[in-house]
């Protein structure tokens, strides 16, 4: 008979809001560089003001910020303090999402929503504006959880999808109608 391996609560959520800091610090990039077109993975994280490339140890979530003292290595820039605070409530959010629903395969399903709503919420507040790329893939994410037993109902994945699959289509014939977005 196989034995279960049992993670004290701490440790577990100690991981996952490290996990969770992490995954703030690639949000600060979609965030950043979505609304541009930018790509996402290169060029590496550059100074706003010097253009000098951050090499990795100032680019550690949370701590960097504080070491740095909000400061650019090289120009003396003041780094935003949005920074470290996307970091920050990502990294409390996995912690809250574990809290709540333990270790569980809910988890596989909650986390990466979470992230895709931190990311959603920092950019409707800078440009008004929620993106496709972002919100597509979790409502498949949602749809697709609806088939791991134990998952969302097929009921509960439909409920959440329709009314986004409403607000996107009066925004598309909104569009197509006064050539606005």
């Amino acid at each position: 008979m196989a034995r279960m391996i049992t993670l004290p609560t701490w440790f577990v959520a100690t991981y996952l809001g490290l996990i969770g800091a992490v995954v703030g610090s690639f949000l600060n990039v979609v965030i950043a560089r979505l609304p541009e077109g930018v790509s996402l993975v290169r060029p590496r994280s550059r100074c706003p003001r010097c253009a000098h490339a951050i090499a990795w140890y100032d680019n550690i979530p949370l701590a960097s910020w504080l070491w740095l003292r909000a400061k650019c290595r090289h120009c003396k820039a003041p780094i935003a303090v949005r920074y470290p605070l996307v970091e920050a409530i990502t990294a409390s959010l996995f912690v809250a999402v574990y809290a709540e629903l333990g270790l569980s395969y809910d988890l596989l399903l909650w986390l990466p929503l979470t992230a895709g709503f931190v990311a959603i919420v920092f950019l409707d507040i800078d440009h008004w504006w929620i993106p496709d790329v972002i919100v597509f893939p979790g409502m498949l994410l949602a749809l697709g959880y609806a088939f791991v037993p134990g998952g969302l109902s097929p009921q509960a994945a439909l409920l959440g999808v329709l009314p986004a699959l409403f607000i996107w289509g009066v925004a598309w014939v909104f569009a197509r109608v006064t050539g606005k977005e």
